[in-house]
């Protein structure tokens, strides 16, 4: 018996609908890819209920040599994890025809990563530590100017003693970057900021130590 049209618009109807072209759309994409190589992007957000989702996109070149992205599809995780990505990833190439073993690359946002490199004890200390130096610096007027001082001292010597390249854009004043754990990029500018400033930052260091006041 065929539903009537009004009965189609009811809630269950409607996640059948879904359900049936979310299938024939994947279908489709398969059979473009026709067992080429292909790389994941996964993507972490919440929905509308709160709970953890795993948005997935496939990149994979077509048989004209176009570069092609399309979005898989969404998948509940019980959390952003190592192991809970690898499981969700699992359980969807298990209801397609998409086959790991010609899965090249994976790619994560930022936050993913983020999260992901936390659970390893050593790099949460490496940066609980390095924002925790960031936080000391920026955390008066009095320590950023000591910084600055600092790092222009270093300048001068370093151009007297023409350890230094000069031209237009170089030796411009800088400082210390803030995680964000939205940005995974911004981590990278934390460690390469404290590197590039490491003098500055361990004499403005010492200071606030010998500082009293």
């Amino acid at each position: 018996m065929v539903p009537r049209i009004s009965s189609i618009l009811l809630p269950i109807f409607k996640k059948d609908l879904v359900r049936a072209c979310a299938i024939e759309t994947i279908n489709a994409i398969t059979k473009d890819m026709e067992g080429t190589f292909f790389s994941l992007l996964v993507d972490g957000s919440r929905d509308a209920s709160n709970k953890e989702q795993m948005a997935v996109v496939l990149c994979y070149v077509n048989k004209k040599g176009e570069a092609i992205e399309k979005f898989l599809g969404v998948q509940h995780v019980s959390s952003t994890t190592s192991s809970s990505l690898e499981e969700a990833i699992e359980r969807l190439f298990a209801t397609t025809n998409l086959s790991m073993s010609k899965l090249r690359g994976q790619g994560y946002d930022g936050a993913t990563l983020v999260f992901v490199a936390k659970e390893n004890e050593d790099v949460a200390n490496f940066f609980i530590n390095a924002n925790r130096l960031v936080n000391l610096i920026g955390s008066s007027c009095k320590c950023r100017d000591a910084l600055r001082e600092k790092q222009q001292e270093q300048i001068q010597k370093a151009l007297h003693l023409r350890n230094l390249e000069t031209g237009k854009g170089l030796n411009q004043e800088s400082s210390l970057m803030r995680p964000c754990d939205t940005r995974w990029n911004s981590h990278y500018g934390t460690i390469v900021s404290i590197i590039v400033m490491f003098e500055a930052v361990v004499e403005v260091v010492e200071w606030i130590k010998s500082d009293r006041s």
